[in-house]
């Protein structure tokens, strides 16, 4: 989406831009990207040092659109970004802690 000059989904299924559906556009992307990387690299599951990575390549993905004609650097976009990565890791975790504690019983 990064590359894609002038992407704007919401023309597709709504009236025009909308705060609330940017963040909700930008966390839903970086949630699935982030479980599908925890399902797929099993060493990203250690929370410290992945998370922390995935948390730079978001910023430094949105950082990028300073430079690239027509997409716009927003810091809004990039702690939507962050928010959809920690989601990602809570869940995770939270079914890990289910799936866990049913195992136990």
């Amino acid at each position: 989406m990064l590359l894609i000059p002038d992407f704007h989904p919401e023309r597709w299924y709504s009236n025009g831009y909308h705060r609330w559906l940017d963040v909700l556009q930008h966390s839903g992307y970086f949630f699935i990207f982030t479980l599908a990387v925890l399902w797929i690299f099993p060493a990203f599951r250690r929370f410290s040092p992945y998370y922390w990575l995935l948390i730079l390549l978001a910023v430094v993905l949105e950082t990028a659109q300073y430079w690239i004609p027509k997409r716009s650097f927003s810091l809004m976009d990039m702690c939507s970004n962050v928010l959809g990565i920690s989601a990602a890791y809570f869940c995770w975790w939270a079914v890990k802690k289910i799936i866990s504690s049913k195992q136990a019983e």
